[in-house]
């Protein structure tokens, strides 16, 4: 996904410092169970930012470079 930031689950709880906090927030894993647990971490951090999602789905890359998601 053009200009996505990599922040691993596992990692995301350290790396909230550096993630812009009034700015539209989507998270993506290729399953959509990682991003549902991010998305509960990045409630709590940043309550008021009422711009934050994550995407149930799954992502489906194409050779081109493009994407589209099931």
């Amino acid at each position: 996904i053009p200009n996505a930031k990599l922040s691993p689950l596992q990692t995301l709880q350290s790396d909230l410092a550096r993630i812009p906090k009034n700015v539209p927030i989507l998270l993506v894993c290729r399953t959509g169970r990682r991003a549902a647990a991010a998305y509960d971490i990045m409630r709590k951090a940043f309550p008021d930012n009422k711009a934050v999602w994550f995407l149930d789905g799954t992502p489906e890359y194409h050779k081109d470079g493009a994407f589209t998601f099931r």
